[in-house]
């Protein structure tokens, strides 16, 4: 059966079995722009078998209006492009879910509206004029693109194929975020702030082979490495 991640518990990946309980999908209605007007059950694709995305399928399975109905790897010649999309759908999204072989077949399926585009940071702004070009909704990953330039080119195409744009700094909409303001502006009881001191880093950078396989060690496609 497929498996599906969760927020706590269930090993060190925090897997478990089955997925949450939903209520039944409602229908969808209006063709692939419905979910901007709120009609009907939001219908996303995935754009790319990353790591991220599966945290992603879990989010859109426990919500009531959304559901993964397609999964696409890249078309880089390999002969087993479809079966890694196809077995990356059985292990992270729902049963039915459809596996393409390429992402251009996945912007062509007309059952999906909306696409999550977890790809290299150098590869978001090509797959994002694409994606709004052919009238799906775009959750982009974090950071959007390379530079200003190409994040406002993709902004505007999305804009002028009247389809929203969003990139998925998720902690942007979480209250803690919200708490933390209030804590940092309460002068009498925090102080004023003189110095901040941040760190990002991610595991195993010093691994040789880590290095050699990982997409962040790749200038070419994730320039921002940790950050990208």
């Amino acid at each position: 059966p497929p498996r599906w991640l969760r927020r706590s518990g269930g090993g060190p990946l925090g897997l478990r079995a089955d997925p949450p309980a939903r209520k039944a999908p409602a229908a969808a209605a209006g063709g692939p722009r419905a979910m901007a007007t709120g009609a009907g059950e939001a219908r996303w694709g995935v754009l790319g078998c990353a790591d991220i995305a599966r945290k992603l399928c879990v989010s859109v399975q426990e919500a009531e209006s959304a559901r993964i109905v397609a999964v696409a790897s890249r078309d880089a010649g390999r002969e087993d492009k479809d079966k890694k999309a196809r077995a990356w759908a059985d292990a992270n999204a729902p049963p039915g879910t459809v596996a393409h072989e390429t992402y251009e077949a996945l912007l062509g399926d007309d059952t999906v509206q909306v696409v999550y585009i977890p790809l290299p940071t150098a590869m978001r702004k090509q797959w994002v004029l694409k994606a709004a070009a052919a009238g799906k909704h775009v959750l982009c990953e974090k950071p959007v693109a390379i530079d200003l330039q190409d994040a406002q080119e993709m902004v505007e195409a999305c804009r002028a194929s009247g389809v929203q744009f969003m990139d998925n700094t998720m902690f942007m909409h979480h209250g803690r975020l919200e708490e933390m303001r209030k804590a940092i502006s309460d002068r009498e009881g925090f102080g004023r702030v003189k110095h901040v001191v941040s760190a990002f880093s991610i595991p195993f950078g010093n691994q040789e082979s880590w290095a050699k396989e990982n997409i962040r060690m790749n200038a070419e496609t994730e320039p921002f490495g940790a950050l990208g």
